[in-house]
């Protein structure tokens, strides 16, 4: 009806799905209203919309999923509370204890908010409150971390092998913290017993280096390798591709699990899963959508092993990434002064000079790799990067 009527004959609102459409609508546009806002405002006016609109989620329009913009208003509200926050950075460490204690919060609420959401008009009405508020606050603290690195970076330089004394090591790749979190949690609620660690990944933030940092066969690597594409070589020269990693596992004792009929109590195992690194390269920041089949599947996993008799898990990874809807800002770096050149790492040419951070390679210390500058790509306009000096890229988790 065109009126709704009033008193005792007014019909509930949450009655007609064309009342719900028309506010989703007035909150589309007061979301872009806010992006303009200075971040403080923005908050401010954030807690006004999710009382305006947060009951809709009550409603049944919201369970037939027609109230995505409401979904997303209490996960932006929950981001932008904690992004203006100020944050201690005095120590690497008292910057990583703020990011697993609050930090990962504000990239699981954005997360979030994204993945609800399936129009372009709604992904760009949230984009745009990103973009005013989560983006200052990835830019401040990948620059603080950035310059506490460049005065010592020890936690990159000073990792060592080590002997592998877990008898089965999940790696799942580019499982970075704030999932690792989530997904602990739901490994909680379903009654298992969870320690969650953290420790910093292998530079440049880049499988070829960093995955072969967490493995058992660590030991085996030459620290004087020869840099081909990041991937170093073995002490007995053979390059580390897959065949030589698969050889060197099996060397170590270690069985390679393809299938649930490879495990047998008692004797070790590696086992690999996981695409959410393929989907961000291809899906850019559509890979938040993703983040639910990746905790199905290594939950999966997980449950088999125990049923085959495993009594204790270890689950590793080789780095974290950025994602940040809209695109990175590009950092201009010339061809010419490189030998190779990734999204977020370079190797230079020994002549060239810039200034960007040079920090040494994990596999051979006299090899120096230059680093983006804060949450800069090195080429075209990405949501999702990797390879760089972030906390986000670099916090791994155990």
């Amino acid at each position: 009806p065109v009126d709704l009527g009033s008193g005792m004959f007014t019909f509930p609102e949450e009655s007609w799905p064309q009342v719900n459409k028309a506010k989703e609508a007035e909150l589309s546009k007061s979301l872009i209203s806010v992006s303009k806002m200075q971040p403080k405002e923005a908050v401010s006016k954030l807690k006004v919309l999710e009382t305006q609109h947060g009951f809709r989620r009550n409603w049944v329009w919201a369970e037939l999923e027609q109230a995505p913009l409401a979904n997303a208003i209490y996960h932006l509200l929950k981001m932008a509370e904690k992004a203006i926050e100020p944050f201690p950075s005095q120590s690497i460490e008292e910057l990583k204890n703020y990011y697993i204690i609050i930090g990962f919060k504000i990239d699981q609420s954005m997360r979030k908010s994204l993945a609800i959401l399936k129009t372009d008009k709604d992904k760009n009405a949230v984009k745009a409150v990103i973009a005013n508020i989560y983006k200052p606050w990835l830019e401040s603290l990948t620059h603080k971390f950035q310059s506490l690195i460049e005065k010592d970076a020890s936690i990159f330089t000073h990792q060592t092998s080590f002997h592998e004394s877990e008898t089965f090591v999940l790696f799942v790749d580019a499982f970075r913290f704030e999932l690792a979190e989530e997904f602990s949690q739901r490994l909680i609620q379903s009654k298992y017993k969870v320690e969650l660690q953290t420790g910093w990944s292998a530079i440049p933030s880049l499988t070829p280096t960093a995955k072969p940092n967490v493995s058992p066969i660590t030991s085996e690597i030459s620290a004087t390798s020869e840099i081909n594409e990041f991937r170093p070589q073995l002490k007995s020269g053979k390059d580390l591709q897959t065949a030589a990693f698969r050889e060197s596992l099996a060397a170590h004792n270690f069985t390679l699990v393809t299938s649930p009929g490879n495990i047998v109590p008692g004797q070790n195992h590696w086992q690999e899963i996981g695409d959410i690194d393929t989907k961000g390269h291809e899906e850019q920041a559509e890979m938040v959508k993703r983040i639910d089949e990746l905790f199905d599947q290594v939950l999966e996993v997980i449950e088999v092993a125990f049923q085959r008799g495993i009594k204790s898990i270890k689950i590793v990874t080789d780095h974290g990434w950025l994602l940040l809807p809209g695109g990175l800002p590009k950092e201009t770096l010339n061809k010419d002064l490189t030998e190779t050149r990734w999204g977020r790492c370079a190797l230079i040419k020994d002549a060239a000079k810039t200034d960007l951070l040079h920090l040494p390679w994990r596999w051979n210390p006299a090899i120096f790799i230059a680093y983006a500058p804060g949450i800069s790509f090195f080429k075209k306009n990405e949501e999702y990067a990797h390879g760089g000096i972030s906390i986000h890229e670099c916090l791994i988790p155990t």
